[in-house]
């Protein structure tokens, strides 16, 4: 041990001495570099190059402060205006100059100020709104909103005669949809304007607006992630707002705006070709209800007889055995013959319902979920959340709804109004109604002018 200490020790001094060699040599090489560079005729010719700069900086300071100290000091002034003008030119002639100059540039200020366009007033209007996300208590009217303004050329501005109040509000008044509404619209915080469905005139429509005038009835819809329209004015974009189809009320086309819409996107989904729909077995369970009543009438006109549970015939129904009654409705899950099978099956009530709508399908047949769907954005965290956000930012395109929009216009007039609920409740009618029949109209008219809130269609 004593030995591999001794060699050890013995190597760590030669380099140590190495060391020290290697660095008296290179303060050698670095100093004798240093001389040379000094001697050197590049040297000199650098050091006269930054003496000249030096010099000429000094120089050009010095005429700078002598010219600084002409200008600023009046009699030089005076003199070399004289000079330049002539004889005539003084003191006082100058100050006359200074004195109109002042009067002329505050008199031009004046008058600039006077012929400028007056901004305009920013005029208020009422709203239904959720002031919280506490759930419907916080639904309220508004009184002092500010009313929109057009910002891009391809929006319009409405004014709003009827809108509806639905089961999709009252879950906004919960939160539903606020992620997205954060990512797609900026109207996070409350209050949210609430209407996913109305009709209007138009007051204003931006430059890239074609086939809509001021003046035009129109109907328009709203989607969760947007401001609603239970306001005196609303601004839209292009693709939420079509005409009021002839020999349809206002009143007509506001209650079937969104649920024509829905119905058309919920088609889609199934996957089903609409040229296929006469072929197919469909059935629409609560077929009474704002979506079930507008997808029954979709369904038929496009040639396909959809049965439908219901809590009473339709008016008018050519063929009344294709409707059952809901109390009858647990009879269709036993029916031993198994003649109530099909192909396709639209829930409009909720999850509720999945079990008895499964009953109802064919081997190879399909449930449509026709209610507003769980939104999984309203419970992402803060990393998942940014990312969502991206990804929606990018690949987000109002695709179906525009031909959903168009499609609903068109199937507007044969919609016609949604049956009454059956026996209201004299405390609380609306709720009532949005329970039962899936939303409630309210007249803006009547909004406006402080009268009856709402009116139950």
């Amino acid at each position: 041990m004593d030995e591999v200490t001794f060699h050890l020790m013995q190597r760590i001094e030669t380099f140590q001495i190495w060391l020290a060699e290697i660095t008296q040599r290179s303060l050698e090489l670095v100093e004798n570099t240093a001389q040379e560079v000094l001697a050197s005729e590049q040297y000199r010719i650098i050091q006269e190059g930054f003496k000249e700069i030096v010099t000429c900086l000094s120089e050009s300071w010095t005429e700078a402060v002598d010219l600084l100290t002409r200008v600023s000091y009046p009699k030089l002034i005076i003199a070399s205006i004289s000079s330049f003008v002539g004889n005539d030119i003084n003191r006082g002639t100058l100050t006359a100059c200074c004195f109109g100059f002042t009067v002329g540039s505050g008199l031009g200020l004046a008058l600039g100020f006077c012929l400028q366009a007056p901004s305009k007033p920013i005029y208020m209007m009422r709203a239904i709104a959720a002031t919280n996300f506490t759930g419907p208590d916080g639904i309220a009217v508004l009184e002092d909103v500010p009313i929109p303004t057009i910002k891009s050329p391809d929006q319009i501005l409405v004014e709003v005669r009827f809108a509806t109040l639905c089961q999709t509000d009252l879950r906004i008044s919960s939160g539903y949809s606020k992620t997205m509404r954060s990512i797609l619209d900026h109207s996070t915080e409350p209050p949210v304007i609430l209407g996913r469905s109305g009709s209007g005139t138009v007051v204003e429509v931006g430059g890239a607006v074609e086939g809509i005038d001021p003046g035009d009835k129109v109907i328009f819809w709203c989607p969760v992630w947007r401001k609603g329209c239970l306001s005196q004015y609303v601004c839209l974009s292009s693709w939420q707002v079509v005409s009021l189809p002839k020999g349809v009320s206002l009143e007509d086309g506001a209650w079937s705006a969104y649920p024509s819409v829905l119905s058309w996107r919920y088609i889609q989904e199934s996957g089903i070709n609409t040229r296929e729909l006469h072929s197919k077995r469909v059935f629409v369970h609560c077929g009474s209800n704002w979506v079930g009543d507008a997808l029954r009438r979709t369904l038929t006109t496009h040639g396909c007889e959809a049965s439908a549970t219901t809590s009473q015939t339709p008016v008018g129904s050519d063929n009344p055995g294709q409707f059952f009654h809901l109390s009858t409705a647990p009879l269709l899950m036993t029916d031993p013959l198994h003649r109530h099978r099909y192909d396709l099956v639209f829930n409009t009530e909720g999850e509720a319902a999945e079990e008895f709508c499964r009953c109802l399908l064919c081997p190879k047949g399909k449930i449509i979920g026709s209610y507003p769907p769980y939104l999984y954005s309203d419970t992402f965290g803060s990393f998942i959340g940014f990312a969502f956000s991206l990804w929606l930012r990018m690949t987000h395109r109002p695709t179906w709804e525009l031909s959903g929009m168009r499609e609903g216009s068109r199937l507007v007039r044969s919609l016609g109004r949604a049956p009454q609920p059956q026996s209201p409740h004299a405390l609380d009618p609306s709720m009532v109604a949005i329970s039962s029949l899936g939303a409630v109209l309210v007249s803006m008219d009547e909004l406006s002018s402080g009268k009856k809130k709402n009116t139950i269609k």
